[in-house]
């Protein structure tokens, strides 16, 4: 082996994670705590105001990782904008975790989001660096490997 080839190449990733909040405070906050704290060497951000700019990005050629909603859109509200993300995922054959990142803090829904198979639930201002980048890495990494069908 050449001595080029004894060094250990490093795998480089990306991550491309969509945040769907309609405010601007609670977006740049969201923002800044995924990048402060990620290990992941890059990590892209695609912000979306509402849910017709999320299902844009879920729609276009784009390999989203993740995303953080938050529950309170413009076009919906609570579970039903958990509902209404997750058929458009499934609508699109795609397989993207979501996080729920919001400032509701009722148990009931998280129950239910969960139940609908969303994979984190943050609460905004009560949540930790390290619970944001645990989610990320956890969620994240899965949508790099393969499917496993359960026999």
């Amino acid at each position: 082996l050449s001595k080029g080839n004894l060094l250990a190449k490093r795998t480089f990733i990306m991550l491309q994670l969509l945040i769907i909040e309609d405010d601007d405070a609670h977006m740049e906050i969201a923002k800044s705590h995924i990048m402060e704290q990620s290990s992941i060497e890059e990590i892209k951000l695609y912000a979306a105001k509402n849910l017709t700019e999320g299902k844009e990005y879920i729609k276009n050629g784009i390999k989203i990782n993740c995303i953080f909603l938050d529950l309170c859109l413009p076009e919906s509200d609570g579970i039903e904008t958990v509902k209404e993300v997750l058929n458009y995922i499934k609508e699109q054959k795609k397989n993207i975790p979501v996080i729920v990142y919001t400032g509701v803090e009722d148990y009931k829904i998280a129950k239910e989001a969960f139940k609908l198979g969303i994979k984190g639930f943050i609460i905004k201002g009560d949540s930790d660096e390290k619970e944001i980048k645990r989610a990320i890495s956890y969620t994240s990494y899965s949508s790099f490997l393969p499917e496993k069908q359960c026999v």
